[in-house]
């Protein structure tokens, strides 16, 4: 089985650090903060598509210039800022000895997130960390246009089946991803979204070693 996973809400608690980026950010651009519980209740998108949500009334040129100023508080300081969810290097630990492959795939830029993984010994489990930008280090230098094309791309690096595939996400953006690709989906319920439909077809886990119950 190839298992891609999310990061923001499914293997940390980043929500601290996104916010306080971001309200420097805010500052920064003469803009109203909101709250922390508003801005957790929105991660998952990349920045710029939140930002707008908060502020539709941002230019083009605004908001690349908002994006660009939170990028630099984030990646430089904010983004160690977070807390790893219970028993994740555990549960990581035991679907690799399974035979599972097991990779990242995130709105996270790629260098902070490889740094994460790195510094928590992590770097074992994952064969791949694709962050919004991976293809800026490895092709033609653009980033996924969404996360249907960032889950495609690290499925095209393997040899798996669609039906051989799930990605472990904490947002209704990651299922609609999944849905988009054809790929099986695990919600994780102490993230940062909530699904509008619970009755749609995926499993849901309180915690993340749950999830060994689904490939037992």
């Amino acid at each position: 089985m190839l298992i891609l996973i999310d990061f923001d809400g499914t293997l940390a608690d980043t929500s601290l650090g996104i916010y306080k980026a971001f309200e420097e950010a805010c500052l920064r651009c003469n803009l109203c903060s909101p709250t922390y519980k508003e801005l957790s209740s929105k991660i998952g998108p990349p920045i710029s598509v939140i930002a707008k949500d908060i502020h539709p009334h941002l230019t083009k040129a605004q908001l690349a210039n908002f994006t660009a100023l939170f990028r630099h508080s984030y990646d430089n300081h904010w983004f160690r800022t977070l807390s790893w969810y219970p028993l994740v290097p555990e549960t990581l630990h035991v679907l690799k000895n399974s035979g599972h492959d097991l990779s990242i795939v995130t709105n996270k830029p790629s260098v902070p997130t490889k740094q994460l993984i790195h510094e928590s010994m992590l770097d074992a489990y994952f064969d791949f960390i694709i962050g919004i930008d991976y293809l800026k280090y490895h092709t033609n230098g653009r980033l996924f246009e969404s996360k249907s094309k960032a889950l495609s791309f690290a499925i095209s690096s393997y040899h798996y089946s669609l039906q051989s595939v799930v990605y472990i996400g904490d947002t209704e953006s990651d299922y609609e991803a999944t849905k988009n690709t054809n790929i099986s989906f695990i919600h994780v319920l102490y993230g940062y979204g909530s699904m509008k439909n619970s009755n749609s077809p995926f499993h849901q886990v309180s915690n993340f070693c749950d999830i060994l119950n689904i490939f037992s």
